[in-house]
């Protein structure tokens, strides 16, 4: 099939990236998460008490995206939630829960990294890599 959608970078990028979401989904499941929660676990450890807004703009997502996405992550008890002092500014934390279940899913998510290496070719997938992460800082 050769449609003029196929020269779309938006289309292809969303296609790729539903294949990337469901080889990652796969092999973290054991552990109980999904490669967005996933991601967002790991941001919130890595800044522990950064805020919404500032974490949806790093994840280049809407707020309120966002939003639902941690409701899940918060009813588990793997991240928590509180006034920052701040206005209506809510500050983010893995809980105890949280950090365990990132560790247990941390090598199932290097699975997966290998596992798309191997197929795509570890230089092509660096270099896609490092491509998608530019064009998502250009806006």
């Amino acid at each position: 099939m050769n449609e003029p959608h196929e020269l779309c970078y938006c289309q292809a990028a969303r296609r790729t990236a539903r294949f990337l979401s469901r080889l990652y989904d796969r092999h973290l499941a054991p552990a109980g998460v999904n490669i967005q929660q996933m991601s967002i676990l790991s941001l919130i450890l890595h800044n522990p008490g950064i805020l919404i807004a500032d974490l949806a703009d790093h994840m280049v997502m809407e707020r309120t995206t966002l939003v639902r996405a941690l409701k899940p992550l918060q009813k588990a008890g793997l991240v928590n939630t509180e006034p920052s002092g701040a206005g209506r500014s809510l500050v983010l934390t893995v809980s105890r829960r949280g950090r365990q279940t990132a560790l247990a899913a941390a090598p199932l998510w290097s699975n997966a990294q290998r596992e798309f290496e191997t197929l795509f070719g570890a230089d092509t997938a660096t270099t896609l890599r490092k491509g998608m992460q530019k064009a998502s800082t250009l806006g």
